[in-house]
Protein backbone atom coordinates (compact mmCIF):
# COMPACT_ATOMS: atom_id res chain seq x y z
CA UNK A 1 0.00 0.00 0.00
CA UNK A 2 1.27 3.37 -0.87
CA UNK A 3 -0.11 7.00 0.93
CA UNK A 4 -0.75 10.16 -1.53
CA UNK A 5 0.16 13.75 -0.67
CA UNK A 6 -2.47 16.20 -1.25
CA UNK A 7 -1.07 17.31 -4.51
CA UNK A 8 -1.76 14.00 -6.58
CA UNK A 9 -5.40 13.41 -4.64
CA UNK A 10 -6.13 16.79 -5.75
CA UNK A 11 -4.62 16.35 -9.26
CA UNK A 12 -6.67 12.94 -9.51
CA UNK A 13 -10.03 14.82 -8.85
CA UNK A 14 -9.44 18.20 -10.91
CA UNK A 15 -7.33 17.20 -13.46
CA UNK A 16 -6.21 20.67 -13.95
CA UNK A 17 -2.70 19.85 -14.56
CA UNK A 18 -2.69 17.68 -17.82
CA UNK A 19 0.36 16.11 -17.35
CA UNK A 20 -0.09 15.25 -13.60
CA UNK A 21 -3.34 14.70 -13.72
CA UNK A 22 -2.78 11.28 -15.83
CA UNK A 23 0.20 10.52 -13.75
CA UNK A 24 -2.38 10.43 -10.68
CA UNK A 25 -5.11 8.48 -12.74
CA UNK A 26 -2.46 5.85 -13.79
CA UNK A 27 -1.26 5.56 -10.03
CA UNK A 28 -4.94 4.64 -9.15
CA UNK A 29 -5.66 2.27 -12.03
CA UNK A 30 -2.11 0.56 -11.61
CA UNK A 31 -3.34 0.26 -7.61
CA UNK A 32 -6.19 -0.87 -8.81
CA UNK A 33 -5.45 -3.56 -10.84
CA UNK A 34 -2.59 -5.06 -8.47
CA UNK A 35 -5.60 -5.34 -6.25
CA UNK A 36 -3.36 -3.00 -3.35
CA UNK A 37 -4.66 0.23 -1.81
CA UNK A 38 -4.37 3.75 -1.56
CA UNK A 39 -4.06 5.18 1.99
CA UNK A 40 -5.22 8.65 2.45
CA UNK A 41 -4.36 10.22 6.07
CA UNK A 42 -5.70 12.26 7.75
CA UNK A 43 -3.87 15.11 7.35
CA UNK A 44 -4.31 14.58 4.07
CA UNK A 45 -8.09 15.04 3.80
CA UNK A 46 -7.64 17.85 6.19
CA UNK A 47 -5.27 19.83 3.75
CA UNK A 48 -7.52 18.66 0.51
CA UNK A 49 -10.27 20.30 2.03
CA UNK A 50 -8.29 23.84 2.79
CA UNK A 51 -6.88 23.67 -0.95
CA UNK A 52 -10.27 23.10 -2.53
CA UNK A 53 -11.84 25.66 -0.43
CA UNK A 54 -9.01 28.34 -1.10
CA UNK A 55 -6.94 27.65 -3.91
CA UNK A 56 -9.83 26.45 -5.75
CA UNK A 57 -12.65 28.10 -4.49
CA UNK A 58 -14.81 25.29 -4.68
CA UNK A 59 -18.10 25.19 -2.88
CA UNK A 60 -18.72 22.75 0.04
CA UNK A 61 -20.93 20.91 -1.47
CA UNK A 62 -18.57 20.17 -4.17
CA UNK A 63 -15.66 19.04 -1.84
CA UNK A 64 -18.33 17.17 0.25
CA UNK A 65 -18.76 15.30 -3.19
CA UNK A 66 -15.50 14.67 -4.00
CA UNK A 67 -14.80 12.85 -0.36
CA UNK A 68 -18.24 10.87 -0.90
CA UNK A 69 -16.60 9.80 -4.41
CA UNK A 70 -13.21 9.08 -2.52
CA UNK A 71 -14.92 7.34 -0.12
CA UNK A 72 -16.84 4.76 -2.33
CA UNK A 73 -13.66 3.66 -4.83
CA UNK A 74 -12.50 0.45 -3.28
CA UNK A 75 -8.67 0.99 -3.85
CA UNK A 76 -8.72 3.90 -1.40
CA UNK A 77 -7.98 3.57 2.30
CA UNK A 78 -8.56 6.42 4.86
CA UNK A 79 -6.41 6.48 7.76
CA UNK A 80 -9.50 6.54 10.15
CA UNK A 81 -12.69 5.50 7.92
CA UNK A 82 -14.72 5.87 10.84
CA UNK A 83 -13.51 9.49 10.64
CA UNK A 84 -14.22 10.23 7.40
CA UNK A 85 -18.04 8.51 7.56
CA UNK A 86 -18.53 10.47 11.10
CA UNK A 87 -17.23 13.91 9.05
CA UNK A 88 -19.82 13.55 5.99
CA UNK A 89 -22.88 12.79 8.44
CA UNK A 90 -21.83 15.85 10.62
CA UNK A 91 -21.29 18.03 7.57
CA UNK A 92 -24.59 17.53 6.05
CA UNK A 93 -26.11 17.55 9.21
CA UNK A 94 -24.32 21.18 10.15
CA UNK A 95 -23.22 24.66 8.58
CA UNK A 96 -19.79 25.11 9.47
CA UNK A 97 -16.21 25.26 7.56
CA UNK A 98 -15.54 21.85 6.64
CA UNK A 99 -11.91 22.07 7.42
CA UNK A 100 -13.19 22.82 10.99
CA UNK A 101 -15.64 20.15 11.12
CA UNK A 102 -13.07 17.56 10.54
CA UNK A 103 -10.91 19.12 12.99
CA UNK A 104 -13.62 19.01 15.50
CA UNK A 105 -14.46 15.50 14.55
CA UNK A 106 -10.74 14.03 14.49
CA UNK A 107 -10.80 15.57 18.39
CA UNK A 108 -14.42 13.87 19.06
CA UNK A 109 -13.38 10.74 17.89
CA UNK A 110 -10.07 10.47 19.95
CA UNK A 111 -11.63 10.89 23.19
CA UNK A 112 -12.20 14.98 23.43
CA UNK A 113 -15.53 15.92 24.54
CA UNK A 114 -14.97 19.57 22.57
CA UNK A 115 -12.64 21.21 21.12
CA UNK A 116 -12.42 25.04 22.48
CA UNK A 117 -11.69 28.04 19.81
CA UNK A 118 -11.97 31.25 19.56
CA UNK A 119 -13.61 30.84 16.20
CA UNK A 120 -17.27 32.36 16.44
CA UNK A 121 -18.38 30.46 13.81
CA UNK A 122 -16.94 27.17 14.62
CA UNK A 123 -18.10 27.30 17.89
CA UNK A 124 -21.84 27.23 16.24
CA UNK A 125 -20.73 23.60 15.85
CA UNK A 126 -21.67 20.81 18.88
CA UNK A 127 -18.62 19.71 18.62
CA UNK A 128 -16.74 23.08 19.47
CA UNK A 129 -16.91 25.45 23.31
CA UNK A 130 -15.78 29.02 22.26
CA UNK A 131 -12.96 30.43 24.72
CA UNK A 132 -14.58 33.31 26.37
Amino acid sequence: MKAIDTNVLVRFLLNDDPAQSTKAKSLFLETEKRGESILIADLTVLEMIWVLRSAYRLARHQILVAIQKLAGLAIVRFQDPDVVTRFIETALKEKGELDDLFIGVVARANGAETTVTFDKNAAKSSLFTLLK
